[in-house]
């Protein structure tokens, strides 16, 4: 599934294939994806919850992302120019995790393996980070 708007809200929920979301400005919403996810904003924010895709791509140049997993995916990217990122994902497994910000904080609490097979890469010139286990 493939949607592009302008600006404003879209929501995207309880699909299985490959799903792509871009908004110029404004707010995607997200909830109980099983394919592969790419969202992008150019300025709003990316919410998620209950995803279990296989990989996920989420870039917002000026918002937020906060996004919730309730399966470990293979490959999370997540990435603002501006703006705070929050990854919460099953803490089952170990992530190879990778961060950077310019101007914020990092907090990262999910176990770590540098030789794991799952990846999160979560980065931002200004704005924290914060990847933790799902609750």
């Amino acid at each position: 599934m493939r949607v592009t708007d302008g600006a404003g809200s879209v929501s995207v929920g309880s699909l299985g294939g490959l799903v792509t979301v871009h908004v110029n400005a404004g707010r995607i919403s997200l909830s109980s994806l099983a394919g592969p996810v790419n969202a992008t904003s150019n300025a709003g924010s990316i919410h998620g919850q209950s995803l279990s895709p296989t990989s996920a791509s989420l870039h917002v140049s000026a918002g937020e992302i906060a996004v919730t997993f309730s399966e470990p995916a293979s490959a999370i990217t997540a990435t603002t120019d501006v703006g705070a990122i929050s990854v919460r994902v099953p803490n089952t497994v170990q992530y190879d995790v990778t961060t950077r910000t310019t101007v914020g904080s990092v907090h990262v609490s999910v176990a770590r393996s540098a030789a794991a097979t799952r990846t999160i890469t979560a980065s931002t010139k200004t704005g924290s980070i914060t990847i933790e286990p799902a609750a």
